[in-house]
């Protein structure tokens, strides 16, 4: 034709607009993440596709075997992803099938042309798998299956795309301080490098701190930022963290901020501290006052708690605390129900606080011995005039005291009931009142004799460990 002829041309074709998909145009498996079986590979072949020029082809497989093509990717909305797929292969045995998360949510055999399937997927991190696999025997058809045209949800494989993925510090807990790190984790979950970005946080809703970060931060890459500026968590409450990223060009914003509630949990810890009455002394009646020292071990102010005491571990007896014990103080508390010391025994009497939001409790209880003179003897002795031993029973130790009108020595046995003599040591005393703690605690629960030897005089007491 001559330079003056007009020639035009005309075609028609469908090109979808906004949408993130995979024809397999490229002609290869690079435009995006596949992972394709390496002894039985998918393919890309031009062979009646559902669109375009090209389809993905299952690999050539005989019996018993299987081809598959996967991919995982990390969804930032709830949505579905849709492909078409086509197979040809016996029916009821060779099935090409598709898997979500290691989960079959679909599988097809037999003959059938293009047809669309579609599930939904939630926010998060997916596998997804199309595997085709033959059974034993026979081959029916052209024993393939092929996929086309898969849409993804949307904000699938961005190219820019930052936000943050985690507030690693501060996190919720006791006695936090008015100066708390702030770090977070920034994620690229996009397909390029970010070199710089802002990133911020807020405090609820307020007291906004706003820094730049200039590091390389690589594909789906993650990178830890602490913020220059602390903050102040000293009132016992609940924060509300907003962590916002900034990043110019941003293909989704969805993700550009991450809230965490923070809570500073104050320690609210109170416990009996001694006792103030009753103290050892030689005799006992039947209304004997009970008083403790209760501290507050904790950084905030308590009150109405209950307190017990028991004597012998037998029924409790109550009362109730409606004073305010501010943090690090301490008071005297004296029950409203005296104690029944009259007996001549031992007494074992342990106390303790019950605080519902009490965050300790090692410290929530004291107990102390109390002898009624049960183990108090005249013993034959110029030097040694008064013996005494307390509690018995006994638990993990013994107390020996003594009054001598001189020093001296002597030597305390503890002997089962046989007469074994299982512990023997010898104590040197000076003269006057003094107490001996002599360990149990290598002796198992049962009856003993104890016996205390000066020259050729012996006294001898029985004793129980409990």
């Amino acid at each position: 034709s001559s330079g003056s002829e007009n020639y035009s041309a005309k075609d028609s074709f469908n090109l979808p607009i906004g949408l993130i998909y995979e024809g397999f145009e490229s002609g290869d498996f690079y435009q995006y993440n596949w992972k394709n079986d390496s002894l039985h590979p998918w393919t890309i072949v031009s062979s009646n596709p559902y669109e375009g020029h090209f389809t993905a082809q299952s690999g050539s497989i005989s019996h018993n075997q299987k081809s598959e093509l996967s991919m995982s990717l990390e969804i930032f909305e709830d949505d579905t992803i849709s492909f078409y797929r086509k197979i040809s292969s016996e029916s009821n045995y060779d099935y090409l099938r598709f898997y979500i998360d290691s989960v079959q949510v679909g599988a097809w055999s037999g003959v059938s042309n293009w047809t669309l399937q579609e599930y939904p997927l939630s926010i998060g991190d997916h596998t997804l798998q199309w595997i085709y696999k033959k059974d034993g025997s026979v081959s029916n058809g052209e024993d393939k299956a092929w996929i086309d045209f898969i849409v993804f949800p949307d904000y699938t494989f961005t190219k820019f795309n930052i936000g943050p993925s985690q507030l690693i510090a501060p996190v919720s807990g006791l006695n936090l301080t008015n100066s708390e790190n702030v770090i977070v984790e920034i994620k690229n979950f996009g397909a390029e490098p970010i070199d710089s970005l802002y990133v911020g946080y807020k405090v609820d809703g307020a007291n906004k701190v706003i820094d730049t970060i200039r590091s390389v931060l690589g594909p789906y890459g993650t990178l830890q930022h602490t913020f220059s500026i602390p903050a102040d968590l000293s009132l016992f409450k609940e924060y509300r963290f907003e962590i916002f990223t900034n990043l110019s060009g941003d293909d989704f914003r969805g993700n550009d901020t991450l809230t965490v509630i923070v809570e500073n949990i104050p320690t609210i810890d109170v416990g009996v501290l001694s006792f103030e009455l009753p103290t050892q002394k030689t005799y006992y009646s039947n209304e004997e006052p009970v008083s403790i020292w209760i501290g507050n071990f904790g950084t905030i102010t308590v009150s109405k708690f209950p307190v017990f005491y028991s004597i012998n571990d037998s029924i409790l007896t109550g009362d109730f605390v409606n004073t305010f014990i501010n943090a690090g103080d301490s008071i005297l508390f004296t029950f409203s129900t005296p104690a029944d010391l009259s007996d001549l025994q031992s007494y074992y009497i342990l106390s303790h606080t019950q605080l519902d939001e009490d965050t300790i409790y090692h410290n929530d209880s004291v107990f102390i011995t109390i002898d009624h003179h049960t183990n108090h003897k005249q013993v034959p002795f110029d030097w040694l005039t008064e013996i005494n031993l307390y509690p018995n029973p006994a638990r993990d130790y013994l107390n020996l005291s003594v009054i001598t009108t001189d020093k001296g020595e002597f030597i305390v046995q503890i002997m089962n009931l046989t007469g074994q003599v299982l512990l023997e040591k010898k104590y040197h005393v000076q003269e006057g009142f003094q107490t001996i703690e002599i360990p149990l605690n290598t002796l198992i629960p049962g009856p003993y004799l104890f016996t205390i030897h000066v020259d050729e005089n012996v006294v001898v007491y029985r004793i129980l460990k409990q």
